[in-house]
């Protein structure tokens, strides 16, 4: 079983770093103050530092990484449910911040037509993730499943951290919890708009959603 978890681990390190390679051709140095737009976060203004920018975070193509010293994965996360028009899909390991809840909320409630497809780890929700779950799930634009442990199966966390917002994706050590996104944690993103890896990231997606972990909220 170690071994197993082990080799999956260096599988998911593996396409992060593959995802990474391809984001190289576009990336263009420059710095801007806060974000453009996009739904405001409590505090993000705040933090007042130069954040470094790319093209594909102003509209072009291509993908960039940043640690959480750099840019926030809160603000990253904020920044991919706005500029969403059709659909978010994410795999989230922990969700227990209020605030990324309230900013996909607040992106689903401001256009009619977006959809949101999310799979959940189960044994790392609070009563307040489930709630906020339970509240998403009532929209008819909401696909919602939680990913359980099933005894003696193996794979029984779900570990993987992304999100699609049509071709922004959003990728990285990340989780939606406050720690990670705005605490203490050191983290990596790799963000932008590839059309590449939102189609590579949703066949990913789809694999997960059939798993057998995988059960409707």
């Amino acid at each position: 079983m170690a071994e197993t978890r082990c080799f999956c681990k260096f599988q998911t390190f593996a396409v992060f770093c593959a995802v990474l390679a391809l984001s190289t051709s576009n990336v263009v140095a420059s710095v801007r103050v806060a974000a453009k737009g996009g739904v405001d976060l409590p505090g993000l203004h705040a933090q007042a530092s130069v954040l470094p920018s790319s093209a594909s975070l102003d509209g072009g193509d291509g993908l960039g990484y940043w640690l959480s010293t750099e840019v926030s994965p809160k603000w990253l996360l904020a920044k991919c449910f706005s500029v969403a028009k059709t659909n978010i899909t994410a795999s989230v390991y922990k969700f227990s911040d209020k605030s990324i809840y309230e900013a996909l909320q607040s992106a689903v409630d401001m256009n009619p037509e977006l959809g949101v497809t999310l799979i959940v780890n189960d044994e790392t929700l609070d009563h307040d993730g489930k709630e906020w779950l339970e509240h998403l799930n009532k929209s008819d634009r909401a696909d919602i499943k939680l990913w359980k442990d099933i005894k003696d199966s193996g794979f029984d966390k779900l570990h993987a951290k992304f999100v699609i917002c049509d071709d922004f994706v959003v990728l990285g050590s990340a989780n939606w919890s406050e720690n990670s996104c705005s605490g203490s944690n050191m983290e990596i993103s790799v963000a932008g708009t590839s059309a590449f890896a939102a189609r590579e990231l949703e066949a990913a997606f789809q694999k997960l959603w059939a798993n057998e972990h995988a059960s409707s909220l």
